[in-house]
């Protein structure tokens, strides 16, 4: 089994298609993250084709949204950051 980290993939500059479809039986949980684990910003290109890909492999496991605690505005960006997964993300 695997985790799918996006803020890891994103660092590493990895394409999506190369690395979920040849491994969609052994996906185990998907985290929706930034480099260094930043609060989300929506990347359009990228969450649009990594939505797309889990659609296409009928995922149908976890999704978690992975930050550090803000520093300000906490809430508000907790909030925002579960919008934008619910949004772009669920249900899938």
């Amino acid at each position: 089994k695997f985790n799918f980290d996006r803020g890891a993939m994103m660092t590493n500059k990895e394409e999506i298609t190369e690395v979920i479809p040849p491994n969609a039986q052994l996906l185990d949980l998907v985290h929706i993250s930034e480099p260094y684990l930043r609060p989300l910003h929506y990347d359009p290109i990228f969450d649009c084709a990594l939505a797309k890909t889990l659609k296409a492999i009928h995922y149908k496991g976890f999704i978690s949204v992975e930050m550090l605690p803000p520093t300000t505005n906490g809430m508000t960006k907790i909030h925002k950051a579960l919008s934008f997964v619910n949004k772009v993300y669920g249900p899938v």
